[in-house]
């Protein structure tokens, strides 16, 4: 059932990703709250790179005969050698990535081209990890997913329930065993517990 009053949190980033669905980019960015899980769902982001203006025709020229839907802008960014350039923005990752392929190939430079699309979302706003974010909440099972989301940064700090994994290998790969080692701290005392299974138990 979803509610449709933005509800404003605070998280820190766990995984994220991005890809196309039904001719349009989604981005996914899973975080823990005080309150549990949540996946943040952005859509309609546009992957962007960058080449020298005085290639912007040429790149252009090449994308339209290959029928590659783009939007170019040119701006006051420089590269190192103080060459203007301009941004070539796309509607899904597979024109972004087909795109560059056609300009490579007719000897244009691409700039940033290797920067994924969530990484560079949340680089922009500056989130590194700790983040505040507004969404609309739509409950799932065992987690909270918010759809049209915005973020900015912020000091939250999670408390993080840890466990250690520790694997043991022969040179040629042969498994050993699995330890398992995880402390939590509800109180002044922290209790450990640690569980070792080898390669005699299977």
């Amino acid at each position: 059932m979803s509610n449709t009053k933005q509800v404003v949190q605070q998280g820190f980033v766990l995984n994220r990703n991005s890809w196309d669905s039904k001719g349009h980019t989604v981005i996914s960015l899973w975080v823990i709250t005080d309150s549990g899980p949540a996946r943040l769902v952005i859509e309609h982001e546009k992957p962007v790179f960058f080449i020298e203006s005085i290639n912007q025709n040429t790149a252009s020229d090449v994308l339209q005969t290959e029928g590659t839907a783009h939007d170019s802008k040119p701006l006051s960014l420089t590269t190192f050698e103080h060459q203007p350039v301009t941004a070539f923005y796309f509607y899904t990752l597979d024109a972004f990535y087909r795109g560059q392929e056609h300009i490579k190939r007719n000897g244009i430079t691409v700039l940033e081209g290797d920067i994924r699309l969530h990484e560079r979302y949340l680089m922009e706003r500056f989130v590194y990890g700790s983040l505040c974010f507004v969404g609309t909440p739509v409950n799932r099972q065992d987690f909270t997913e918010y759809r049209d989301v915005r973020i900015k940064p912020s000091e939250y700090r999670p408390a993080f329930k840890v466990i250690s994994l520790d694997l043991e290998c022969s040179a040629k790969g042969e498994l050993y065993s699995i330890g398992l080692s995880g402390c939590q701290s509800d109180s002044g005392i922290t209790p450990c517990v640690s569980i070792v299974v080898t390669s005699s138990d299977f």
